[in-house]
């Protein structure tokens, strides 16, 4: 099985605007069949699991 999560972000030069995309279905629905979630639990790990990617970066923005 090949793995197409993916977490792109950066900025639009013409507008200045920052974005953030995260396509991680892939790691939610793996991780919520193993577990047996249902449907809210399994919104809920999304939800943190995309917290989780970007925190690091807005921690670093924090410390500078």
């Amino acid at each position: 099985m090949h793995n197409q999560d993916s977490l792109i972000y950066g900025i639009l030069p013409d507008v200045h605007f920052r974005y953030s995309v995260a396509e991680i279905s892939y790691s939610v629905t793996a991780a919520s069949n193993l577990h047996n979630l249902d449907d809210s639990n399994t919104e809920l790990l999304a939800r943190t699991m995309i917290g989780a990617f970007f925190w690091p970066t807005r921690s670093k923005k924090i410390r500078k």
